[in-house]
C-alpha cells in the first residue's frame, strides 16, 4: 500500500505526530518535512489510517486527534479518505481543524461535515510502501494469533474437544501449555474474529444460546469484533460467560451488554 502525506487545504500545513511521539501523541498541522511521522497509509484490514512512524492509527479521543495502538472495533479509529475529507466510517463526522485556525500546532478534532476548508485535505502520494506490520490482524498475507482472555477469571476461549468441523462448542478453559490452536484466534481482512484452528467463525441460534463454531457467512450473528473490552456481533449482542460460571467448560453465549466482568475480554498474543 502506498504512503501519503495529508495536507490541509485551509493552511497548507501537513498532519504531523507531535514530537515524533508514540501511542497517545497528538496529531497536529505542521510544516511539511517528509519525515515518517508525517506519512500515512490505509489499512483496510482494520478500517484505519495508520502512521509509518509507529504503525498507530488516527484516533479521536477526548475531542483531540491523536495516534493510538490499533484497537479492533474502536469506532473512534474508523476513518477513511473520501474525496477531500477524512470521514468516520460510522458517522457523518469528519476531521476538522478547530476554530478554522491556520496556526502550526492547532487542535484537530471531529465535527459534522459542513464543507468548510478546515475540513478539507489533499492526499499527496509519496510512492513509498507501507510496512508489513503483522499486528493483531490479517494483513498482507500475515496473521498474528492471540488468546481471548476473560477479565473475570483469566481463562480463555476454547473450542471444546478440538472439534475441527463446524458446530464445536465455545467454552472457557485454562490456557494450555504448550499452546493449542483450538484456543487461538485471529482477525481476518474485515477485522472479524476467526479460529486459528479451523478458520471458522462463531455463531449461535439466538440470544442466550451457546456459541458454536460456524462457517463464515453474512449472518450478523457470525460477525464478531472487539469493541474496547467487549466482543460484539453485528446485532449488538456481546460475548457473555453464561451465569458467570467459573469452571473449565463453562458455556459462552451472546447477551445484552452490561458492566459485568463475565462480558469483558482482552487479547493476549501467542
Amino acid at each position: 500500500m502506498a504512503l501519503y502525506s495529508i495536507k490541509s487545504v485551509l493552511s497548507g500545513l501537513t498532519l504531523d505526530i507531535e514530537a515524533q511521539g508514540g501511542s497517545g501523541a497528538k496529531v497536529i498541522p505542521w510544516d511539511f518535512h517528509g519525515g515518517d511521522n508525517q506519512l500515512w497509509y490505509d489499512d483496510p484490514a482494520t478500517g484505519t489510517i495508520r502512521s509509518k512512524w509507529n504503525n498507530c492509527a488516527l484516533t479521536v479521543e477526548n475531542d483531540q486527534l491523536i495516534v493510538k495502538d490499533v484497537q479492533p472495533g474502536n469506532v473512534n479509529q474508523q476513518w477513511m479518505r473520501q474525496g477531500d475529507v477524512i470521514r468516520n466510517r460510522t458517522s457523518n463526522k469528519v476531521l476538522d481543524i478547530h476554530g478554522e485556525s491556520t496556526e502550526k500546532g492547532a487542535k484537530i478534532s471531529a465535527y459534522d461535515n459542513n464543507g468548510g476548508k478546515n475540513q478539507k485535505w489533499t492526499f499527496v502520494m509519496t510512492g513509498g510502501q507501507a510496512p508489513n506490520v503483522g499486528a493483531s490482524m490479517y494483513y498482507q498475507g500475515q496473521k498474528r494469533d492471540f488468546f481471548i482472555v476473560s477479565l473475570m477469571n483469566g481463562k480463555v476461549l476454547d473450542i471444546a474437544e478440538e472439534k475441527i468441523e463446524a458446530g464445536g462448542k465455545i467454552i472457557m478453559y485454562d490456557k494450555h501449555s504448550p499452546n493449542r490452536t483450538n484456543q487461538l484466534w485471529y482477525l481476518d481482512g474485515q477485522g472479524l474474529i476467526r479460529s486459528s484452528f479451523n478458520d471458522l467463525t462463531i455463531s449461535n441460534a439466538a440470544k442466550g444460546k451457546p456459541l458454536l463454531t460456524a462457517v463464515v457467512s453474512n449472518d450478523p450473528r457470525s460477525q464478531w469484533q472487539f469493541q474496547g473490552n467487549k466482543i460484539a456481533n453485528r446485532l449488538g449482542e456481546v460475548m457473555d460467560i453464561a451465569e458467570e460460571k467459573d469452571h473449565n467448560g463453562a458455556e459462552v453465549v451472546s447477551y445484552d451488554g452490561s458492566n459485568g466482568e463475565n462480558q469483558q475480554w482482552k487479547q493476549e498474543f501467542a
